[in-house]
């Protein structure tokens, strides 16, 4: 008691200190004034489904972090109808405000998604427009059902801004997308045209709500004070290995290159450079996609299925149902990598028609020249060139035998007890088949059947 009696003070200033720490850290100390934060995310460079994925983790992260608003970049000649619309998507249905800043060009799929967004800034020299779908050879769609569509998605998102209070023509909007809409407001486009707006004609039509120079104009303009704090949402380095990847052009030539190293792998003996460079090509394909959730491990499983259907058709005799199922598994895996199974089939088949081309050439410019030798042997090594084949080799020549394995055209023969490898003239020799031994050049032996 005594004890208490001459330590209360500091008993009472003790319990002070602790319940007072404990109440501040817990409301984070004295309060300041609450300053609002916007994440930024740019769009550039092609619509795809890469940068739909991107998009759609700024605005999940910027909702996690309970920001202010989301503020779109944008700067595209546009892309992909069904990564556009899902974009669109994404930005309606969000949880916080999502404006977009046209900072450049809103091209074709871009303006869709431009007008999307809650608010839409665009600098006095932006261009907004000019959205007719069109196909993969890049020529305009005339399918009356894709055209319907593709208007009524533009005439839903000009609504959405009139039901927001925008005093503006809906058929603008889907004059962007058909030259054959009639434009109720005069003056807006000649006929025949499609409606491209620029920054101060779409504030003059009520396409666009403020001009602004720079992203900090466009955020005061926004209604947002200098102290606001703004996030920059930047690509990681797989993403943006991913969207370099997905670029129509980039994947197209991964696929003519994967197809061509993989024909020249199956059609040459031995696992060589062709085959590497393809196995590579399909990886960085594949591997895109999965990337970008254009497509699952299951479009890669079906490649790999592909592949081996054809490694044992090539070690079985005859062309028969591996082969083909291996083709067939192979198409598929493609044709299932693209969101649409049109866009994958056209795609597939302007590969195959590339790789026909790029092929011819690649063969006519190797095919006389040394590089070419470092893969497949073309010359002769002759006697009267300085070459000597062994005497056991030159022996061989009309021996006859039988082909140890299928050769196509390289393979392994049996002359009495002897292994050894040959190769046939060209043509497919299966296992079993007898053999006789036409020619001997250096190490080079080659066979014919004799049946």
């Amino acid at each position: 008691m005594k004890w208490l009696k001459r330590h209360w003070f500091d008993i009472l200033l003790a319990i002070a200190i602790i319940i007072g720490s404990y109440y501040g850290f817990r409301s984070g100390g004295p309060a300041v004034e609450n300053v609002p934060d916007v994440y930024v995310i740019r769009l550039d460079g092609e619509v795809e489904y890469a940068l739909y994925d991107f998009i759609s983790a700024g605005i999940e992260e910027a909702e996690r972090r309970k920001a202010e608003a989301v503020l779109i970049e944008i700067a595209t000649f546009g892309g992909r109808v069904d990564a556009m619309t899902d974009i669109g998507e994404v930005i309606t249905t969000a949880k916080i405000p999502v404006y977009t800043f046209v900072r450049g060009k809103a091209l074709s799929a871009g303006a869709y998604i431009a007008l999307s967004g809650k608010k839409i800034v665009m600098t006095p020299e932006a261009v907004m427009g000019a959205s007719e779908p069109r196909d993969q050879s890049n020529q305009p769609v005339t399918d009356e059902k894709v055209l319907s569509a593709m208007r009524g998605l533009f005439r839903a998102a000009a609504g959405a801004r009139r039901d927001r209070g925008a005093d503006l023509d809906p058929s603008i909007a889907e004059a962007m997308v058909d030259s054959s809409i009639e434009v109720r407001t005069e003056g807006v486009r000649r006929p025949g045209e499609l409606v491209v707006l620029t920054g101060t004609e779409a504030l003059e039509l009520n396409y666009c709500d403020h001009l602004a120079s720079t992203r900090d104009a466009a955020l005061a303009a926004l209604g947002f004070e200098e102290e606001t704090i703004v996030h920059m949402i930047t690509p990681s380095p797989a993403q943006r290995f991913a969207r370099l990847l997905s670029e129509s052009y980039i994947s197209m030539i991964l696929l003519v290159v994967g197809i061509i190293g993989i024909i020249i792998e199956f059609t040459t003996p031995g696992f060589g450079v062709p085959g590497v460079i393809g196995v590579i090509s399909f990886a960085l394909f594949f591997g895109a996609r999965i990337m970008s959730n254009m497509a699952g491990w299951e479009v890669a499983g079906l490649f790999i299925l592909g592949l081996v259907l054809l490694v044992l058709e090539a070690m079985i005799p005859g062309f028969g149902i591996l082969g083909l199922s291996g083709i067939g598994a192979f198409a598929a895996s493609v044709i299932l990598a693209y969101p649409s199974r049109t866009a994958g089939a056209w795609s597939l088949g302007l590969a195959i028609l590339w790789m026909i081309f790029a092929g011819r050439i690649i063969f006519r410019l190797l095919g006389t020249a040394g590089a070419w030798d470092h893969l497949i042997l073309r010359h002769s090594e002759l006697p009267e060139e300085g070459y000597i084949a062994t005497t056991s080799q030159v022996e061989l020549l009309g021996r006859e035998g039988v082909a140890l394995t299928t050769m196509r055209p390289s393979g392994s023969i049996q002359i009495d007890d002897d292994r050894i490898d040959a190769i046939s003239e060209g043509t497919y020799i299966p296992a079993g088949t007898p053999i006789r031994v036409v020619k001997v050049e250096g190490n080079r032996i080659v066979v014919r059947s004799i049946m």
